[in-house]
């Protein structure tokens, strides 16, 4: 008797040991009605965001990878995040029970409220979450748009208010101030702008092609993120000087070929 009850707990204890076990698909009817019309809830926010894209005004749609590291107070399905108009192509998530699993993405509201569901439960703690997908460069002068101007064209992100879920997928709300590591692969030709200065610049093996990466952010929310790519002529303006919130000059940089005056105050 004795050992028949060492051999179950045996089992019992190598099940444990298992892998966790795979969940089940919502409906998007309940989803529907579990979905945030407000703030995004609670326990959930992003620590750090990685911005990989590949932008050539000359085309009609964008498209990368955006890795987001995302902290969990209590084990998870799922969480709610922001996404409008995307068109997802592939979700990885690797936390403490998953390692490049698939992960699936719901559009749920038209207000650009989005599911994504872990194909297992998640512990309290980070996961990683990486995101590929596209999108066509706005035509209303919003999110991630285009202009042509004197026969060059340009791309423009305009973020505020909650318009950067137009190009990327994140939590787009003011509460969630969040550092970001951003490399875009831009026309050789273009200029490339971001909210910190250039720390590296590659030619790729592509013809025409280069990949820029620029300097981490200090932690800032995403209505306050800015790209811009294009022909534009670059002045360096005088760095505007030190003040009572800041101790550090800041560079200034002036796009003459359209209205553009990109300063750079996060970062140091």
């Amino acid at each position: 008797m004795q050992r028949l009850i060492l051999v179950c707990a045996l089992v019992v204890g190598l099940a444990a040991c298992g892998p966790t076990p795979r969940q089940e698909q919502p409906e998007l009817s309940e989803l529907f009605e579990r979905a945030p019309r407000g703030p995004l809830p609670d326990g959930v926010r992003p620590v750090a965001y990685d911005i990989d894209l590949r932008i050539d005004p000359r085309r009609t749609r964008f498209g990368g990878t955006v890795t987001i590291d995302v902290e969990f107070d209590q084990p998870a399905q799922g969480f709610w995040l922001h996404g409008q108009g995307l068109e997802i192509r592939e979700v990885t998530v690797s936390g403490t029970n998953m390692q490049d699993e698939a992960a699936t993405w719901r559009d749920v509201l038209n207000s650009g409220v989005a599911w994504i569901h872990f194909p297992r439960r998640a512990g309290a703690g980070t996961v990683r979450v990486e995101i590929d997908y596209t999108a066509p460069f706005d035509a209303n002068l919003a999110g991630l748009f285009k202009v042509e101007e004197q026969g060059g064209a340009y791309a423009l992100a305009k973020s505020e208010s909650i318009q950067a879920r137009r190009f990327m997928p994140g939590f787009d709300e003011p509460r969630f101030k969040t550092p970001y590591d951003i490399v875009l692969t831009v026309p050789e030709d273009d200029i490339a702008i971001s909210n910190t200065p250039i720390e590296r610049e590659e030619i790729l093996e592509e013809e025409g092609f280069k990949r820029i990466t620029f300097k981490p952010t200090r932690p800032l929310p995403t209505y306050l993120l800015s790209l811009a790519v294009g022909p534009f002529d670059r002045l360096d303006g005088p760095s505007l000087s030190p003040n009572e919130v800041r101790d550090f000059s800041v560079p200034l940089l002036v796009g003459e070929s359209i209205a553009l005056v990109i300063p750079y105050p996060l970062s140091r």
